[in-house]
C-alpha cells in the first residue's frame, strides 16, 4: 500500500474522530446552557420562551461543529499517530519528512536518494502489514448521554407554565399598557378639537403646541411607576401653566368693576356690566371699544356741532370709567390700610402682593384722567367758543382711542386665559381620572350607561306568622284616636314666653308586674322548680305589708 493512502485513511479516521468529539462536547454544553436559560426564567416564576432558547441551542451545535471542521489534523499528525499506534520507530513521520524535503530539493542531484527509497520502500511494507481493522471510532456515549438527558429537560421546561404571580403581573403590565396608550390617544384627540374650536388667542393662552409636544413625549410601558412618573410629570406641567396665568387678579378687578356699575343706569355700563358678570369680558372689552371718538371731517362739521357731542360722548365714557376706576381705589385703600395695620403690628415694612394694582385696573385708571382731561379742555373750547379744531383735543382723543383698543385687547387676552383655564382644569380632572383608569384603579368613566339591574333578597325576620317567644320584628299597632286631651308629662314653651329652661315633673306610680309575670310562666322551656320559685317571689312582693309602729314609742 502506499504511503499516501495509508495517511490519508488514517487522517480521515483522526478528523471524523475530532468531529465526534467536538459535536458531543458542544452537545453538552448545550445542554447545559438550556438548563442554565430555563433556569433564569422558571426560577422568577416565568415561562420559558421558545424564541430564543431555539436559536441558542442551534448556535451552539453549529459554532461546535464550525469548529470541528475547521480544526482538522494535518499528515504530519496522522504519521505520528499510526507510528504511536502500530509501534512503527517514527517511520511513517521520518518518510513523510524526507518526501517533503526531496520536494524542495527536486532539481539538486541528491546522494542519498536510494537511502530514500529504501525508507519508503520499507514504510510501505509495513503499512501493508498493518491491520487496519483497529481504526475505530470511539464515542464518547457519557457526554452525549449527558447532553441529550440535558437538552430532553430543557425542552420539558418549555412546558412549564407561569406561576400565578407572574401571570397576574404580566396581566397587570399588559393592561397598563393598553390603557395607557388609549389614554394617550384620547389625550391627542381631545387636543386636535381644542385646536378646531378654540381662536388664536385661546390657543396662545392655553399653549396647545407644549400640550401637543408633552402628550407626544409620553412613552407607552407597562411599569406602574413608570406610568405613573408620566402622568404626574404631564399633570405637573399643566399645573405649571396654570400658576403662570395671572388672570384671577384681573378678573377679582372686572367684578368689583362690575359691582360698581350696577349704580350707574346708562345702557352702555348696564350691557358691559352684565358681559362682566356673565365672564364674556372679551364682548365687554368690544363694547368699550366701539365707543372710540371719530375723527371730524368738514362735511360732519358743516352738518352738526361736533363740540356738543364730543362732550356728551367724553361725559358718558367719564360716567362708566370713573365708576370702574372708583371700584379699584376702594379696594387698594381698604388694602393697603390693612396692610398698614399688619406691618405696624409685625413690625415689617414690606409690601404685599395685595397692594399691587392690576393691569386692566391701572389701564381704567389712566383712561378716566385722560377723559377728565378732555373734559377740561372741551369745557374751554365751550367757554372760548371755538370749534373742535383745537391740537390738544384731537391728541386728547387719539390717546383714549388708542387706550380703549389697549384695554379691549386686555380683557379679550384675559377673557382667553379664563377659557384656557377652564380647559387646562378640565383636563387635568380628566388626567387624574385617565390616570386611575390606565393604572387599573378604576373602570373607564361612562364606558358603558347605567348598571346591572337590582337584586333579590328575603328577610327572614318579616314573616307572616306570629310567634309568642321570638322577636320577629312584627310591631305591636297602637289602637285609638289622636287627639289634645289626654294627658302629657311636658310642656311646650314658646321662644317669645318662655324661661329657657326645661323641667320635667316626676311623680311616684305603682306599676304591676303582672304581665311579665305571666308571661315567664306560662313558657314551655322553663323548668318547673324555676317557675316555681319566680311565682312565689311575686306573691311573696304583693303581700309584703310595711310593720306598724306601736303607739308606745310614739
Amino acid at each position: 500500500m502506499k504511503i499516501d493512502q495509508f495517511l490519508n485513511k488514517i487522517q480521515r479516521h483522526l478528523n471524523l474522530q475530532k468531529f465526534i468529539s467536538t459535536v458531543s462536547w458542544s452537545l453538552l454544553a448545550a445542554g447545559i446552557i438550556g438548563i442554565v436559560y430555563a433556569l433564569s426564567y422558571i426560577l422568577r416564576g416565568h415561562a420559558m420562551i421558545a424564541s430564543g432558547y431555539w436559536p441558542l441551542i442551534g448556535s451552539s451545535i453549529v459554532i461546535g461543529s464550525i469548529i470541528a471542521s475547521v480544526n482538522r489534523n494535518s499528515r504530519e499528525e496522522a504519521a505520528h499517530y499510526a507510528d504511536k499506534k502500530w509501534q512503527l520507530k517514527d517511520l511513517m513521520l521520518t518518510t513523510i519528512q524526507l518526501q517533503s524535503s526531496q520536494n524542495d530539493n527536486n532539481k539538486q542531484s541528491i546522494s542519498n536518494s536510494e537511502v530514500v527509497e529504501l525508507i519508503v520502500s520499507q514504510a510501505e511494507q509495513q503499512a501493508a502489514k498493518v491491520n487496519q481493522d483497529k481504526l475505530t471510532l470511539k464515542w464518547p456515549k457519557h457526554i452525549i448521554f449527558t447532553g441529550t438527558s440535558l437538552l430532553a429537560v430543557s425542552i420539558y421546561m418549555l412546558t412549564i407554565p407561569p406561576s400565578e404571580a407572574v401571570v397576574m403581573k404580566l396581566a397587570h403590565e399588559n393592561m397598563i399598557e393598553s390603557r395607557s396608550n388609549e389614554v394617550r390617544n384620547e389625550l391627542e384627540e381631545y387636543l386636535d378639537e381644542l385646536d378646531k374650536s378654540l381662536d388664536d388667542d385661546e390657543k396662545e393662552a392655553l399653549k396647545l403646541d407644549e400640550l401637543k409636544q408633552w402628550v407626544e413625549e409620553m412613552k407607552i410601558t407597562g411599569n406602574e411607576r413608570e406610568a405613573m412618573k408620566q402622568f404626574a410629570k404631564l399633570e405637573q406641567k399643566i399645573s405649571l401653566n396654570l400658576s403662570q396665568m395671572n388672570h384671577a387678579k384681573e378678573e377679582r378687578a372686572l367684578k368689583k368693576m362690575a359691582q360698581e356699575l350696577r349704580k350707574t343706569d346708562s345702557q352702555q355700563a348696564r350691557a358691559i356690566r352684565k358681559d362682566i358678570e356673565k365672564r364674556d369680558y372679551d364682548k365687554a372689552g368690544k363694547k368699550l371699544e366701539d365707543m372710540q371718538f371719530k375723527k371730524n371731517t368738514e362735511s360732519s362739521q358743516k352738518k352738526s356741532t361736533p363740540l356738543t357731542e364730543q362732550q356728551k360722548k367724553a361725559a358718558m365714557m367719564r360716567a362708566i370709567t370713573k365708576r370702574m376706576a372708583n371700584a379699584n381705589k376702594s379696594s387698594n385703600q381698604s388694602s393697603s390700610q390693612g396692610q398698614s395695620q399688619g406691618n405696624q403690628s409685625n413690625g415689617s415694612g414690606s409690601n404685599g402682593d395685595n397692594s399691587q394694582q392690576s393691569e386692566i385696573a391701572s389701564m381704567v385708571s389712566q383712561l378716566d384722567k385722560t377723559l377728565s382731561e378732555l373734559e377740561k379742555e372741551l369745557r374751554k373750547c365751550e367757554l372760548d367758543g371755538k370749534k373742535l379744531s383745537n391740537q390738544k383735543c384731537e391728541s386728547l382723543c387719539n390717546n383714549i382711542n388708542d387706550q380703549l383698543c389697549k384695554l379691549s385687547k386686555k380683557m379679550c387676552q384675559t377673557s382667553a386665559q379664563c377659557k384656557a383655564s377652564f380647559k387646562l382644569k378640565c383636563l387635568r380632572q380628566g388626567l387624574c381620572q385617565s390616570q386611575s383608569y390606565a393604572l387599573g384603579r378604576c373602570n373607564k368613566p361612562s364606558s358603558r350607561p347605567g348598571g346591572q339591574q337590582a337584586g333579590v333578597g328575603s328577610n327572614h325576620s318579616e314573616r307572616q306568622e306570629r310567634s309568642d317567644h321570638l322577636a320577629n320584628g312584627n310591631m305591636a299597632q297602637l289602637q285609638g284616636i289622636k287627639n289634645q286631651t289626654g294627658p302629657s308629662q311636658s310642656s311646650v314653651e314658646e321662644a317669645e314666653s318662655g324661661t329657657a329652661i326645661s323641667s320635667k315633673n316626676e311623680s311616684q306610680r305603682e306599676r304591676s308586674y303582672q304581665r311579665s309575670f305571666e308571661s315567664f310562666v306560662q313558657r314551655d322551656d322553663i323548668p318547673e322548680e324555676l317557675k316555681s320559685g319566680v311565682q312565689n317571689y311575686f306573691e311573696s312582693i304583693h303581700q309584703y305589708q310595711e310593720p306598724t309602729i306601736p303607739a308606745d314609742q310614739n
